[in-house]
């Protein structure tokens, strides 16, 4: 997938001060490892058949470590078989899953400047180098930061699922609700207050979070005026990444992500996870 593309999707900037929050200030990977990873693919070492198995781990390790510290537990803390040791075991899968399409389109993102600049590898390093920074450094929207959020986000949402759902006998009813502050964006605003019963479809879609860096939340009341949903259209630029509900659908990134996104030639590829090991 086109590079524009992935940073389109993740380009979530504040409607006040055009900056991004939440934001990473420290990267994973060293200066080393980045030239690893860019050698690796300009001297055929690296390529989407043979993607680099410590980047994958790496990140994997890295936003599964968000996870647990979202859902408030580590798993090797869990009694096995418990209901949180198998939530929490899903959700680290699709991480894995998530992480090796990443690695995906990062190397394939990387190989194609191999067709730009053929013969000049000092011009082939410099925009890998841009390429992997906006993958990976705390520089500005980078997609790693935003991942890590997101995962911690979507960890600690599929954990209150688990709660909700343990209540729902006497509180049926869930309210959304924003922070209510002057960096809530339209689309999240369009969605405040909104009451609708556990088990309404609506929560299927606009369970919180909603977006990158998303910081809604649900309230949760034993009784409230429903709001009609009558004439009720999804709002815009709510990613249609973010259309589940973490606690149901058991996962922290959806299917519809860019990352999930590849060639024609490689889905078979896609479906193995790409060769690469899920723990």
């Amino acid at each position: 997938m086109p590079q524009e593309s992935i940073t389109t999707h993740y380009n979530s900037v504040c409607s006040t001060c055009g900056g991004y929050h939440n934001v990473s200030e420290t990267s994973i990977f060293t200066d080393e490892e980045m030239n690893m990873l860019i050698d690796g693919v300009l001297v055929g070492i690296y390529s989407t058949g043979n993607l680099p198995l410590w980047y994958y781990e790496k990140t994997a390790e890295a936003l599964f470590a968000g996870v647990e510290a979202g859902f408030g537990k580590n798993i090797l803390e869990l009694a096995f078989g418990s209901d949180d040791y198998l939530l929490l075991r899903e959700l680290r899968s699709n991480v894995y899953i998530f992480s090796a399409a990443k690695t995906y389109q990062q190397v394939r993102d990387i190989s194609d400047l191999l067709v730009t600049y053929p013969n000049r590898p000092d011009l082939f390093r410099k925009e890998a180098q841009k390429i992997f920074e906006a993958y990976n450094s705390p520089k500005g929207a980078n997609y790693l930061s935003a991942e890590y959020q997101t995962a911690k986000s979507s960890a600690r949402s599929a954990k209150n699922w688990q709660k909700i759902i343990e209540q729902s006998d006497v509180l049926k009813i869930l309210e959304y609700q924003t922070v209510g502050d002057a960096r809530v964006r339209p689309e999240h605003a369009e969605l405040d207050n909104i009451k609708r019963p556990v088990d309404d479809s609506f929560w299927n879609n606009y369970y919180p979070p909603n977006g990158w860096r998303c910081r809604c939340e649900v309230l949760q009341h034993e009784e409230g005026e429903i709001t009609s949903l009558k004439g009720f259209k999804k709002p815009e630029s709510v990613p249609e990444s973010f259309m589940m509900n973490s606690g149901k659908d058991r996962i922290v990134f959806s299917e519809k992500h860019p990352y999930f996104k590849v060639k024609r030639g490689d889905k078979q590829l896609a479906m193995d996870n790409f060769n690469l090991p899920l723990p």
